[in-house]
C-alpha cells in the first residue's frame, strides 16, 4: 500500500536509461539497456523489434568499446559486415540506426557535450526523444508511457516541471540527470486498487484500522518491530522534555500498542527472521515478555509453534526420497559426429576436459563476447603475436639499434587497424614498454648464442595420425621456428603469461610444443622448406611485462633427462592411445575426468554445472581414469 517510487517503475527507468545512454553517447551497454527496454519500439512491431534487437546485440554491440556516437557504431557495423556471420541483414542494422539517429541526436547533443543548457531545452529534449522513441505506429497520441499510474504520474510530473522550467539554473546534462531522479524519486505511485482481492499487505499505522480473518504480524525482531530509535548526537532526553520535544521512546510504546493491537486478533500468525544477512537477528521484545508469561502459567513455549503450518514449512526443505543427484556431464556421440581434426592447442582440452571439446567440436557452441569487455590475456597475446611476428620477419639477422622503435610502431599500427578505441589499451602500454626493452635483450643474446635465424613465422600445417580405430589428423600452428647453428630448430610459441615447468612438459600434462615437435619432425611444414629437420628446444617466451618482463620456459635437448626423440616418441603413442580411445562409441566426452588437471581457461564451466556435482564426489570415478 506504501507503493512504488517513479523512479523504480517501468516508466521512471525508461527515462532514466534514455538519459544515461545520451550522456555516454550510446555507450554500447547503456544503448543496450534501453534499447531492451519494455516501451522502446522507434516505430517498429514487437516481433521485428525484438530480431533486430536480437542481430544488433549479437554482431555489432559485444566486443570492445567503439567509438561514440552513432558514426562509431556504423564504423562497427561495416568492420563487422566484412567478418563471416550467418544470416545476418546488415542492410536492415543499417536502416534501424538511421531511424534511430534523428530520434536521439538532438537529446544527446545536449546532454553529452558537458555544457550548461536552458533546463526547459533539456526536459523538451527529453520528452521528445520518449515520446517517439516509445512509439509504434507513428502515432504519439496515445502512448503505453503514459498509461496506468506510472504513467500519468511522470506526465504529471513533467508537465509541472515544464511550467516551472524557466526558474531553473542552467546545467548540464550530468546534472538535468540527477535532478529528473531526484524529483522522480520523491513520488509515490501507489495502485489504485488493491493489488490482490484476498491478501493486503499494510504497515502499523494503516492495520490499526481494519480487521481482517487472518493476521499476519511480520518482522518481529528488535530493531524492526519496535524499531530502534537510534541515539541523539545534539540532545539528550532531558533536554527534548525542557524543549517540549516527544519522547524518543514514544515510537516503542506506539509499537507495542500496535503489537497488542495485532495479537489480541481471533487469527494470529507471528513471524520473524532468525537470521538478518548472515547474522543472528534478536527476538522483538513482545517474544521474548510472551515467553516469559507463557512459562510463568506453566506451559511450554514450544506449543505455540507446533503448528501445521510450520510442519508445511519444515516440508519445502525436506527432499524426495526417489531423488537421485544429477551426476557431471558425460555425453557419448555416435562415431561419425565425434572430431576426425583437431588442433594442438585443443589436445590439452581433450585431455584435461573431454565435455568442453564436445560443446565446441560437437554442439558448435562458441562462447560471446562481453559488451564493452575489457582487454584479456586473448587480447594482449594477439598483440604480443603480431608484434614478434612483423619484428621477426623484418628482421631476421642483426637486431638494429632503434628495435624498440619498431616494436612500438608495430604495436601502434595493430591496434589502429582494429577499429578500436586505442585508449583502452593505455593501461597496459607501460607493460609493453618493459617488453621491448626484455625483447631486445634477449634476441641479441639468443641469436648470437645459438646462432639462431628466424625461418618460419605464424607456419601451419597438419600430420596424419594413423591408427587402426579411425583416421585423424592434427593441426597446428606454430608461433615461431628457428633454425640454430647445429642445423637443428627451435619451437618458440608467445605467451601473455602462465607458467609452464619443464616437468608438465616432458610428463604430457602440457602437450602443446611436444605435438608441435612432433609435426616438424614428420614434415608437416615441408613446405617452409623444413625438412628432415630434428628439434633441439621447445621454449615459451612468457611476455607479461610485470616485475621480470620476461622469462623462458621449456626444455632443451641437450639438458633433457631423457632424449628429445624419447618425448616425441611418447607423444605420438600418448596422442594415439587418445584417439583410439575415444574411437570407441561407448567412451564418453566427460567433464572434467581428473580434479588435479583443470584446463586453465573454461568457456563451458556454466553448461557442466560443476558447483552442482562436485561436492557429492569424493573420489575419482574408476570410468573416468580409464577414459
Amino acid at each position: 500500500s506504501a507503493g512504488q517510487a517513479l523512479n523504480q517503475t517501468e516508466t521512471g527507468l525508461f527515462l532514466q536509461l534514455l538519459c544515461e545512454a545520451a550522456l555516454t553517447n550510446i555507450a554500447p551497454l547503456s544503448f543496450l539497456e534501453l534499447l531492451k527496454h519494455t516501451y522502446c519500439r522507434a516505430g517498429y512491431q514487437y516481433a521485428a523489434y525484438h530480431n533486430i534487437i536480437q542481430a544488433l546485440e549479437k554482431n555489432v554491440l559485444r566486443g570492445f568499446k567503439p567509438a561514440p556516437g552513432f558514426q562509431g557504431l556504423r564504423t562497427l557495423l561495416r568492420e563487422k559486415s566484412l567478418q563471416p556471420h550467418h544470416n545476418t541483414d546488415w542492410d536492415a542494422l543499417e536502416v534501424f540506426l538511421d531511424q534511430l539517429e534523428p530520434i536521439l541526436t538532438p537529446f544527446i547533443a545536449l546532454m553529452e557535450d558537458g555544457k550548461p543548457h536552458k533546463f526547459r531545452h533539456l526536459l523538451e529534449a527529453h520528452i521528445n526523444a520518449a515520446e517517439t522513441l516509445s512509439c509504434t505506429d507513428g502515432n504519439i497520441d496515445d502512448l503505453p508511457l503514459w498509461r496506468g499510474e506510472a504513467g500519468e504520474s511522470a506526465a504529471a510530473l513533467l508537465s509541472e516541471l515544464s511550467l516551472y522550467a524557466d526558474q531553473f539554473i542552467d546545467m548540464t546534462g550530468a546534472v538535468y540527470a540527477r535532478t529528473i531522479r531526484h524529483f522522480m524519486a520523491g513520488i509515490s505511485v501507489r495502485p489504485r486498487y488493491g493489488t490482490h482481492p484476498r491478501l493486503n499487505i499494510l504497515g502499523q499505522l494503516e492495520a490499526r484500522l481494519i480487521d481482517a480473518y487472518l493476521i499476519i504480524m511480520g518482522s518481529l525482531n528488535e530493531g524492526s518491530w519496535p524499531p530502534d530509535p537510534g541515539h541523539d548526537p545534539w540532545m539528550s532526553k532531558p533536554m527534548r522534555q525542557q524543549f517540549g520535544l516527544p519522547d524518543s521512546d514514544r515510537a516503542i510504546g506506539l509499537a507495542a500498542h500496535d503489537f497488542m493491537q495485532g495479537f489480541c486478533a481471533g487469527n494470529v500468525i507471528l513471524t520473524r527472521a532468525k537470521s538478518v544477512d548472515g547474522t543472528h537477528s534478536v527476538p522483538a521484545r513482545w517474544l521474548q515478555r510472551l515467553d516469559t508469561v507463557i512459562k510463568a502459567a506453566t506451559l511450554d513455549p514450544a506449543a505455540l509453534r507446533q503448528t501445521q503450518k510450520l510442519d508445511w514449512l519444515s516440508a519445502l526443505d525436506q527432499p524426495d526420497q526417489n531423488l537421485t543427484p544429477i551426476s557431471r556431464p558425460q555425453y557419448a556421440p555416435p562415431l561419425d559426429k565425434r572430431p576426425k581434426h583437431l588442433s594442438v592447442t585443443k589436445i590439452e582440452t581433450w585431455l584435461n576436459d573431454p565435455y568442453g571439446l564436445y560443446a565446441r567440436e560437437i554442439l558448435r557452441l562458441r562462447k560471446l563476447d562481453d559488451i564493452e569487455k575489457p582487454i584479456e590475456a586473448a587480447e594482449k597475446g594477439n598483440l604480443l603475436h603480431n608484434v614478434m611476428e612483423s619484428f621477426a620477419k623484418e628482421f631476421k639477422g642483426l637486431i638494429p639499434l632503434d628495435a624498440k622503435a619498431h616494436l612500438m610502431d608495430y604495436a601502434k599500427r595493430y591496434i589502429e587497424n582494429l577499429g578500436e578505441d586505442p585508449a583502452i589499451w593505455s593501461f597496459w602500454w607501460p607493460r609493453f614498454d618493459k617488453i621491448c626493452d626484455w625483447i631486445i635483450d634477449y634476441e641479441q643474446e639468443w641469436r648470437s648464442t645459438m646462432k639462431a635465424r628466424p625461418v618460419a613465422l605464424e607456419c601451419s600445417g597438419s600430420l596424419p595420425i594413423h591408427t587402426a580405430a579411425m583416421p585423424f589428423t592434427l593441426n597446428g600452428k606454430i608461433d615461431r621456428i628457428d633454425l640454430l647453428g647445429d642445423g637443428r630448430c627451435a619451437i618458440i610459441d608467445y605467451k601473455s603469461g602462465g607458467n609452464y615447468s619443464p616437468n608438465k612438459i616432458l610428463s604430457g600434462a602440457f602437450p602443446q610444443l611436444p605435438l608441435e615437435a612432433l609435426m616438424l619432425e614428420g614434415g608437416a611444414f615441408a613446405q617452409n622448406g623444413l625438412i628432415n629437420k630434428t628439434t633441439a628446444n621447445l621454449h615459451y617466451w612468457i611476455l607479461s611485462g610485470g616485475t621480470t618482463a620476461g622469462k623462458i620456459q621449456g626444455v632443451d635437448a641437450d639438458s633433457m633427462k631423457i632424449p628429445m626423440s624419447e618425448l616425441i616418441e611418447n607423444t605420438r603413442t600418448g596422442l594415439e592411445n587418445l584417439i583410439t580411445a575415444f574411437a570407441d562409441e561407448t567412451t564418453p566426452y566427460i567433464c572434467l575426468p581428473k580434479a588435479h588437471a583443470q584446463p586453465r581457461f573454461n568457456d563451458y564451466a556454466h553448461l557442466e554445472r560443476i558447483q552442482e556435482w562436485a561436492a557429492l564426489e569424493d573420489e575419482d570415478n574408476p570410468e573416468m581414469e580409464a577414459a
